[in-house]
């Protein structure tokens, strides 16, 4: 999909360039505020960042939607280069792609506004529907409190888009949704100007995301964690947050994980 032209990843007057197109896949479904747009628009602190780092590096980003559970086989296959896709960088997915740690989040959960159904906590959502995405650590929270909630089942419905996670909630087809906490929290401040949905709860096992590139891929590696660096210490990264109001999210030590 990418031809890399001569010179390949490399250096010029001192300042990272990087001579090739660089296609990111990013699945941005669960940041968009409403509607059913069967193309979400990709927004949210994901392609934010991939903008300020593709200013740093000289080149353009092709933002690819790609389902969640497709997105490490595709990037292996050489469908795209890049994943920045709120991915938690877990040790079981360090064992196939390398991490480029760049945030920090937990899993949040979403209600209808007021809390109808009055949760607060992950033991709440027992005999309730939950939707969550396909493919993500929520499939596993919700399978470990399942053990907890004895004959009061989750009815739990992983669904491939992160749009659908959330309109389920405001629809009133689900209780409660699991998102990561800046899809969460965007949602809640965004939705019907605020007064479609709420984030219940403390933040759930928070962990790093990070952005994905293929293991064999080591000088792609060194640029980006180069170009996150810069964009770490002239304050580009931190506007980027701010903006998206999730500065309790921010990891700079730029480290990578997985890449050998």
């Amino acid at each position: 999909m990418v031809q890399q032209q001569a010179g390949g990843w490399g250096r010029r007057r001192g300042t990272l360039r990087v001579l090739a197109l660089v296609a990111v896949a990013l699945l941005a479904a669960g940041c968009t505020g409403g509607g059913r747009d069967p193309e979400p628009q990709v927004r949210g602190i994901d392609p934010d960042l991939a903008t300020e780092l593709g200013r740093r590096l000289g080149v353009r980003f092709t933002f690819v939607n790609t389902a969640f559970d497709e997105l490490i086989p595709a990037l292996k296959a050489g469908k795209f280069d890049l994943i920045i896709s709120s991915m938690t960088a877990t040790p079981e997915r360090a064992k196939e792609i390398g991490f480029l740690e760049y945030f920090q989040a937990g899993t949040s959960i979403l209600v209808a506004s007021g809390n109808p159904k009055r949760i607060g906590s992950m033991a709440d959502l027992c005999g309730r529907t939950v939707t969550l995405q396909a493919g993500t650590i929520h499939e596993e929270l919700v399978a470990a409190q399942q053990a907890r909630c004895g004959a009061r089942r989750i009815n739990a419905r992983p669904l491939d888009s992160g749009t659908q996670v959330v309109l389920e909630v405001k629809f009133g087809r689900a209780d409660a949704a699991l998102a990561d906490f800046p899809v969460a929290a965007y949602n809640a401040k965004i939705s019907g100007q605020g007064r479609d949905f709420q984030v219940v709860g403390e933040q759930i096992d928070p962990g790093p995301y990070g952005i994905g590139v293929r293991k064999d891929d080591a000088e792609l590696q060194s640029v980006l964690q180069e170009a996150l660096r810069e964009i770490i210490a002239d304050g580009s990264y931190d506007r980027v947050l701010t903006n998206w109001n999730v500065t309790d999210g921010a990891l700079k030590t730029a480290a990578m994980t997985g890449d050998g």
